[in-house]
């Protein structure tokens, strides 16, 4: 174990942070406590994933958001919750989006199809993700440093506490999917 996420737990959180996988780079961030990652480099691995993802679906948006919606037609609620938070609040918004469960992922989409200045966006968006990176990875690390405090050394619990924080962010998941469903009547 300690050896596949020495080789490829950079590769997971690039993966994790374009596909915004807060959970993969949570569990960066501890795994960097643990002394398998560096942690500065764990942040700019996530970083530079989140902002190549948002700017991959700010494009997208842009160039080819009306026909993609039509053939999405299920996205097209939360499309326009997200354009009602550009019309009141575009710059807090695009600061803010990574940490709000629910309109993340189609936020830069959403922004995109809005015509938001492709340098105002980059803008945001870079500073937007070193918040975020930073936040996420930090949070893992010191996750890893208060249950060094309780438990003592890890090693002996580390596929357990990894195990743990991907239930429980799949359980999450799953609940977001269902209330989405629900919301949409089928």
């Amino acid at each position: 174990m300690d050896e596949l996420i020495r080789q490829y737990g950079y590769l997971a959180i690039l993966i994790g942070a374009v596909l915004e996988g807060e959970t993969i780079v949570l569990l960066g961030g501890f795994a960097a406590h643990q002394g398998y990652l560096n942690v500065i480099a764990t942040i700019g691995v996530a970083f530079t994933g989140t902002l190549t993802g948002d700017q991959f679906f700010f494009y997208l948006g842009r160039l080819k958001g009306r026909s993609y919606l039509q053939r999405r037609p299920a996205w097209q609620a939360r499309i326009d919750r997200v354009s009602r938070f550009i019309d009141t609040h575009e710059n807090l918004l695009m600061l803010a989006y990574r940490f709000m469960y629910g309109i993340r992922s189609l936020t830069p989409f959403a922004l995109g199809l809005a015509n938001v200045s492709r340098t105002k966006f980059f803008c945001f968006s870079l500073f937007g993700a070193l918040i975020w990176s930073t936040a996420v990875v930090s949070a893992g690390y010191l996750f890893g440093q208060l249950l060094t405090r309780w438990l003592g050394e890890l090693k002996h619990y580390e596929l357990t506490i990894a195990l743990t924080i991907l239930g429980i962010s799949v359980v999450v998941w799953l609940v977001h999917l269902a209330v989405d469903r629900y919301r949409a009547g089928g």
